[in-house]
């Protein structure tokens, strides 16, 4: 009978061990969605809840920009799967919606557009290989090219 609690505690300190060694990915915010899988895949992610907690913290420019970038990588390593066949340069849509004044008959804001942010590319080879484990540095690496083509909603 001594064994069992001391089982227990064994299991215990190695559930928490595991906790603390490793490191929690953060969860990605909003849909990915593949737009074409052939020969350089794109895929388009929607940003808007990113980019509202983005205004809601009223990041700076750069700081936001940084955010963006890192959870980009992580849009990318949740489709990894499907982008086993995929070859060539993949492209990411970094999108988010425009909201507009609050619509008094349905008491939500109005949908004013859809505002594509940034443009993501990088080697399918890496990207597929690496994007999960590099989206927790805070640097981007070399191999992606991060391009805004867009802008933030005033903050």
């Amino acid at each position: 009978m001594k064994s069992r609690p001391l089982a227990i505690a064994a299991l215990c300190l190695l559930a928490v061990t595991e906790a603390v060694a490793a490191p929690e990915q953060p969860a990605l915010q909003g849909n990915v969605v593949v737009a074409r899988l052939s020969n350089s895949p794109v895929l388009i992610w929607d940003a808007t809840n990113v980019v509202l907690d983005i205004v809601h913290k009223k990041m700076s420019d750069a700081d936001a920009n940084d955010v963006l970038e890192r959870d980009a990588l992580l849009a990318v390593a949740s489709k990894s799967d499907v982008l086993k066949d995929a070859s060539g340069t993949l492209t990411l849509r970094v999108i988010y919606n425009k909201v507009g004044a609050l619509n008094p008959a349905y008491n939500a804001q109005t949908l004013v557009g859809i505002e594509t942010y940034a443009l993501a590319t990088m080697p399918v080879q890496e990207a597929r290989s690496d994007a999960g484990a590099r989206a927790a540095d805070q640097k981007l690496p070399t191999w992606v090219h991060f391009s805004v083509v867009g802008k933030l909603p005033p903050r």
